[in-house]
């Protein structure tokens, strides 16, 4: 009979030795950096420096005269402009196809009484259609059907897109 092997244990081997990295130290003293390239970095950052700031100066002048130029610009447009233009359209003088009330004619507008202005005009109130107040020597119309006063030049525009009254949109007809 044959005996079993021998299986008997031994111990790992033991862990290689581990070795330090080879690491880079600095430089005990400042010595190694030559003064010439610190030197030469100082003027490197300094020419950077004095290209860098005029540029931002520049930018920061060409900003602000752009924006006083559109400040001008905006305050003479909203100084100049007549109480008479809108930049944007009014809806009640494009006329509206659903309506079916007829225009008036220039005889029919003819035969709507208009008269000159010889007293002075209501302190609140205005002509509608121009925002202006009749002045004294004026021809003014003074609707028949609710007896609301306006320019005569203002309304007969008016009257002939739409046959209403600007303010409270009563169907204007000619005195017969």
């Amino acid at each position: 009979m044959s005996s079993p092997p021998d299986l008997h244990l031994s111990a790992p081997p033991p862990p290689p030795e581990i070795q330090p990295c080879p690491t880079k130290t600095k430089p005990k003293s400042s010595d190694s950096v030559s003064s010439g390239e610190r030197v030469l970095s100082f003027v490197i950052r300094a020419i950077v420096m004095a290209a860098a700031i005029p540029l931002f100066f520049l930018f920061a002048s060409v900003a602000a005269i752009l924006l006083l130029h559109l400040w001008i610009a905006g305050a003479a447009l909203r100084r100049h402009r007549s109480p008479n233009s809108n930049l944007i359209p009014n809806p009640n003088l494009i006329p509206n196809p659903l309506d079916l009330t007829p225009t008036l004619s220039r005889a029919e507008l003819r035969r709507i009484p208009c008269c000159m202005w010889r007293w002075p005009w209501p302190k609140d109130q205005c002509c509608a259609v121009c925002l202006e107040k009749v002045q004294r020597g004026e021809l003014y119309r003074s609707l028949p059907a609710c007896a609301h006063v306006f320019h005569k030049a203002c309304v007969d525009k008016w009257l002939l897109r739409c046959p209403k009254c600007p303010l409270c949109r009563e169907v204007v007809r000619p005195v017969r």
